[in-house]
């Protein structure tokens, strides 16, 4: 019996180590099912805009000019953006005049696009002739001598504002030799910003006045009852009108250098206490565009300067464009006229319109990446509207075109939608579950898609997923009232935690879409 009770006290414990070992095995064995958050947004009803952005620069929309010292001046356009690249569209020189007494003059054909008037064209060389002292009304200024000498070519110094012929005798016709000016510089007489006009002094060469010629013609022979006639019509009226405005002249604007001219010419370099020869020589008069501003001086106090010396720049004020490049991408979207809303860096104003006027069919800039596939860009400039009063040449900013627009429509987030080009989903969380759910879709951007059919405003959709401190399969940025944090789901609500693979609908574009208050992103 003491046996009998033996083996059933031995089975018992065999049985409890059992049980134990195998609900340990079972315990310490099971699997663990990450629980899986998900982030949401909400559907609503706004406005989804397919566009093109770039960056862009301010630019001058004419050439510059700068300006010269009885020699020679250039133009050439503003830069480019300095981001990408630089384009000159054109550069010129040509020869104002400024020979050395005795020296031959030539005058060279201007070809630059500046001047709206024709280019004159006149080459004429006259034959030298032993160099006289220089004649002049009033003592000139001691200044120191130049190598430089002038445009001529030749060196040596002449008095400052003198002109004369092998001769002696006043400066006449385009085979006139006109005395360099060479020197110190001794004041500026205009800011920067300031508007110059016909015969407004603009700066002393060793303590002598240079004054301002405006005209729409260059100035590039000297102004004299000697003149052809007809030539330099425009410029002979630009003189006539500007001793009008002083009270000199009190004749007919009618460009014809005559006695009442000369007379009223030499009235004036009286009062001015230069030589009174009745003769507007280039030496002494530095052409400048008519309608432009003096953007800058390059000579400063104590500056030498002689025959062709760079002054200044000058061009037309608030004469602005917005140059971009843009990808051959989207270049084929764009036309000229279409419209543009453009922001410069650093809240200069506010916002502002712009309209195409033009687009380069060339180029503008090239690139390649692993050296197999290459970005190509090409120059877009903008008119703007309503530009800012602090704009300046040079400023950069960002630009939106707008291609395309729908409005009260149905938006969503794009990463929220997923599927095939013809079969689109999106998971919709109904019951404290995501339930996946077929939708229509319209246009979509980078960021927004048009929701045609399927979801109603105000449901809420799944845009990603985070499982148990694993990266997200979502952006958890939240960016709108619309966007939900994270939901707390149970694990398993959605068939094996994902739904059919694909990117967004067939049609997409990137492009900045405009996601309404309270939709979501």
């Amino acid at each position: 019996m003491k046996k009998h009770k033996r083996w059933w006290i031995a089975a018992i414990v065999v049985v409890v180590v059992a049980a134990g070992v195998v609900g340990g095995v079972l315990w310490f064995g099971r699997s663990t099912t990450p629980t899986v958050r998900y982030l949401t947004a909400t559907a609503a009803t706004g406005t989804i805009s397919d566009t093109v952005q770039a960056d862009f620069t301010l630019a001058a929309a004419q050439g510059t000019t700068t300006i010269a010292l009885g020699g020679s001046s250039s133009s050439s356009s503003s830069a480019a953006p300095s981001s990408t690249s630089s384009t000159t569209i054109s550069s010129s020189s040509y020869a104002l005049a400024g020979a050395v007494s005795g020296a031959a003059t030539t005058f060279v054909t201007f070809s630059g696009t500046t001047s709206p008037s024709p280019s004159p064209s006149v080459t004429t060389t006259s034959t030298p002739t032993p160099t006289p002292a220089p004649t002049s009304t009033s003592t000139p200024a001691p200044r120191p001598t130049s190598s430089g000498g002038s445009s001529g070519g030749s060196s040596g110094s002449g008095s400052l504002g003198a002109s004369s012929t092998g001769s002696g005798t006043s400066a006449t016709g385009s085979s006139t030799a006109s005395t360099g000016v060479s020197g110190v510089v001794t004041r500026l007489l205009l800011p920067s910003g300031a508007r110059p006009q016909t015969l407004q002094r603009l700066l002393t060469v060793s303590g002598r006045p240079v004054f301002a010629f405006v005209s729409s013609t260059p100035l590039f022979k000297t102004l004299s009852v000697d003149l052809s006639s007809g030539s330099q019509t425009a410029n002979v009226a630009a003189l006539q009108r500007a001793l009008k405005t002083r009270g000199y002249y009190r004749g007919s604007v009618n460009g014809k250098f005559g006695a009442s001219t000369e007379t009223a010419l030499k009235k004036w370099q009286a009062d001015q206490g230069v030589g009174k020869t009745g003769t507007l020589t280039t030496t002494r008069f530095v052409w400048i565009p008519r309608g432009s501003i003096l953007y800058s001086w390059t000579v400063a106090l104590g500056s030498q300067v002689s025959g062709g010396a760079a002054l200044a720049t000058v061009g037309a004020p608030r004469d602005l464009v917005a140059q971009a490049l843009i990808s051959q991408a989207d270049i084929v979207d764009l036309k000229v006229g279409q419209k543009a809303t453009l922001t410069i860096d650093g809240s200069i104003g506010d916002a502002f319109s712009g309209t195409i006027s033009s687009i380069d069919t060339q180029p503008a800039s090239s690139s390649s990446t692993g050296g197999s596939s290459s970005t190509v860009q090409y120059t877009v400039e903008f008119a703007p509207h309503g530009l800012p009063t602090q704009a300046r040449s040079g400023m950069t900013g960002t630009l939106a075109i707008i291609l395309a627009e729908r409005q009260n429509v149905l938006i969503v987030p794009t990463r929220a939608v997923s599927g095939t080009s013809t079969t689109t989903y999106v998971r919709v969380v109904s019951d404290g579950k995501p339930v996946l759910r077929q939708v229509t879709t319209g246009m979509a951007t980078s960021t927004s898609t048009e929701i045609a059919s399927g979801l109603t405003a105000g449901e809420v959709v799944v845009t990603g997923t985070i499982t148990s401190g694993a990266s997200s399969t979502g952006t958890s940025t939240t960016n709108g009232s619309g966007m939900g944090g994270l939901g707390g789901f149970p694990s398993g609500g959605f068939p094996s935690g994902d739904f059919p693979a694909g990117g967004p609908p067939a049609g997409g574009t990137q492009g900045g879409g405009a996601v309404p208050s309270g939709g979501g992103q």
